[in-house]
């Protein structure tokens, strides 16, 4: 069996890289975002693939062929549909991993809420409704998809991730609303922080 993972030290070098891309592209072309933004934004894409993609299990021919001998497909891509079931069994059987495993899910895509509602100031409500849906789903996907390619059940398929991913994305959207309308100086003042051309009312000049 092959373990694909990767350190610190390859994350940090894979950084340097995109960063320095970024810099590059942005000293030819205008962009209303500071270098803070897509710094910020890169960090959490490395990590967001850390957490969901790896490690990633290969087996060799034999190990294989002996996982799909003794496993039944349903173990086999460790998909579980049933909504709450793993929620409950974690709340029920408490343990450290399983709160983790809870507050983890519910923390993931809460970044993602912040870079569309707060700094790019998305406003249409059905679309930063659907930008949570659809990243949570692509997720879920994108691990099931692992499994069935290395025939081992390297990440669990859950429904209950889903439902914990998105609630902890609306929960950062209320709190962003929430913020903007009562306390729109930090909204803008936040927001200063990663705009180059934001101007005193907290419009983007060149809209």
């Amino acid at each position: 069996m092959v373990i694909l993972d990767f350190n610190l030290l390859f994350y940090l070098i894979v950084f340097a890289f995109i960063f320095s891309l970024t810099m590059v592209t942005l000293r030819f072309k205008k962009s209303s975002y500071t270098i803070k933004f897509y710094a910020l934004l890169e960090i959490y894409c490395l990590v967001l693939s850390k957490v969901v993609v790896l490690p990633i299990f290969i087996l060799n021919s034999h190990a294989k062929k002996d996982m799909l001998e003794h496993v039944n497909e349903k173990y086999l891509y460790r998909i579980q549909i049933m909504p709450f079931r793993t929620l409950i069994d974690n709340i029920t059987d408490f343990s450290l991993y399983g709160l983790i495993q809870i507050v983890g899910n519910i923390l993931l895509l809460m970044p993602l809420a912040f870079t569309i509602a707060w700094l790019m100031n998305k406003t249409n409500k059905v679309f930063i409704a659907l930008c949570g849906l659809v990243v949570t789903c692509l997720i879920e996907l994108i691990q099931l998809i692992i499994n069935v390619i290395t025939s081992y059940p390297c990440h669990a398929v859950d429904i209950d991730d889903v439902i914990l991913n998105y609630t902890g994305y609306l929960i950062a959207v209320l709190i962003i609303w929430l913020v903007k309308k009562y306390n729109r100086k930090s909204y803008d003042k936040v927001r200063r922080v990663f705009l180059t051309k934001l101007s005193p009312s907290g419009k983007l000049k060149n809209k």
